[in-house]
């Protein structure tokens, strides 16, 4: 068959790889820079490039199978990372993080405040409880689940909450609608209910472009960055793809690989499920700053991790965090580098290195239900949708979703036995050889 596949993110990236031995694919990027949410910057210190990341970071070996055993594939290795949380409140002089004692008591008069100590007991307390999310049932507001369950305030306004926005880049009313049953999944599957024996995070040494560099290295596809298309028509079995510059193309099969309410937008003539499955899973902008202002980061070393929740911007359209990228990535820096979320207003003009727009998926009861019907939409009039929104919003949920794809189209056999079939860990040692990166970059700054 000729398919094209629409986005070239990682779902995209994932399809094409797959597909390529088996079918003629041709891969469109309305972006010039392949990746989507993998985005890594060249920051200079000197003449040296550091490669930081700004959107894709962090991994780890446990729950994203999929994703592991491609970088496998393509000799790609990784390193070490952490997944540490802090929480600040300029307005209250409050700040603590989760890296032990001295972290949680970053400020050591909280070992007198009894909120502090209800938030930390209640952290325990849900660890013991979140295991009956696990179970079939009904969903729930994550808040309504809280409160019906009379968690104190501390533990949700000065921990979960900030959590949950962190993780999904979501505002707080959108953290409290969250499913309940949904997120306690995802908890587990993460290691996030785990006090010990939490699978390890992993990083990608030189940024998460080397993956999508390696890919593209080895695709026999054709790949058309910067030529975004415009809107799909599909007539008796056949698709056609429309574009500004250039004559309609037909097809006889397109995967969306972009956003949900991207691909709604750009069918002519979309069905009822198309309408109703897509539209259920709605996207939200984030605006992504990358920079070397230390004043967003808690006033106390203590207090430093590698998730930095603000607490200040309760009524942001998205998430406030800081990422500390020198604890995030193994960056060969000579200062620290931090990316920010939707405070771009509160760093130092002169310290900004880049800024960049990126749109996250919002999730809701509404959303799961919809997710549980991705199948319908797999070979639908000629057409298969597969996103990170399909699952949890994360890497490995764009690369399960591209597969259940290209099984329904078909592959070879050993190619989907390979990724599929055995879901064990890869070993790093087994990727030392790493494709060499090619020269393009996707961005510089200089530092002076």
């Amino acid at each position: 068959m000729k398919i094209a596949i629409v986005g070239a993110g990682v779902s995209g990236l994932t399809a094409a790889h797959y597909l390529q031995r088996s079918h003629q694919v041709v891969l469109f990027e309305g972006e010039r820079q392949p990746g989507g949410h993998t985005h890594t910057v060249d920051v200079m210190e000197g003449e040296r490039p550091v490669p930081v990341d700004t959107g894709f970071i962090v991994f780890n070996t446990k729950t994203y199978p999929g994703f592991v055993r491609l970088l496998g594939e393509l000799g790609v290795a990784w390193s070490r990372s952490d997944m540490s949380l802090s929480v600040r409140s300029e307005r209250r002089n409050f700040e603590y993080s989760s890296r032990g004692l001295a972290g949680l008591f970053a400020q050591p008069w909280r070992a007198f405040s009894p909120r502090h100590w209800r938030m930390a007991r209640d952290i325990l307390r849900f660890y013991r409880e979140a295991e009956e999310l696990l179970a079939p049932g009904e969903e729930q507001p994550l808040g309504e689940w809280l409160r019906d369950r009379r968690y104190s305030d501390a533990f949700i306004e000065d921990h979960f909450i900030p959590l949950v926005r962190a993780v999904w880049s979501s505002n707080r009313a959108r953290a409290e609608a969250f499913p309940a049953r949904f997120l306690a999944r995802f908890f587990a599957n993460h290691g996030f209910l785990q006090l010990r024996n939490a699978p390890p995070w992993l990083s990608i040494p030189g940024g998460s472009r080397t993956y999508v560099r390696a890919i593209l290295a080895g695709l026999n596809a054709e790949v058309r960055l910067g030529e975004p298309v415009r809107s799909v028509r599909r007539d008796n079995g056949t698709v056609t793809l429309r574009f500004d510059a250039t004559e309609p193309e037909t097809f006889d099969h397109v995967i969306f690989a972009c956003h949900s309410d991207q691909a709604l937008r750009l069918l002519e003539d979309p069905s009822p499920t198309e309408q109703a499955l897509l539209g259920a899973i709605p996207y939200q902008a984030n605006e992504v700053a990358l920079h070397i202002d230390e004043r967003l980061m808690p006033t106390r070393r203590f207090a430093w991790a590698s998730w930095n929740a603000h607490l200040d911007a309760d009524e942001t359209d998205g998430a406030c965090l800081t990422y500390w990228m020198n604890r995030l990535q193994p960056l060969e820096a000579k200062r620290n580098y931090f990316v920010t979320l939707n405070r771009t207003d509160q760093i130092r003009p002169d310290r900004v290195l880049y800024t960049k727009r990126f749109d996250h998926p919002i999730f809701s009861v509404h959303s799961a239900a919809a997710q549980s019907r991705h199948r319908e939409l797999i070979g639908h009039r000629a057409s298969s949708y597969c996103g990170a929104y399909w699952g949890n919003g994360f890497h490995e949920d764009g690369v399960q979703s591209a597969l259940r794809v290209v099984e329904a189209i078909g592959a070879e056999r050993q190619i989907l036995d390979s990724a599929r079939g055995n879901r064990g860990r890869w070993n790093a040692a087994s990727a030392e050889n790493s494709p060499r990166p090619r020269d393009a970059s996707p961005g510089v700054q200089r530092v002076a």
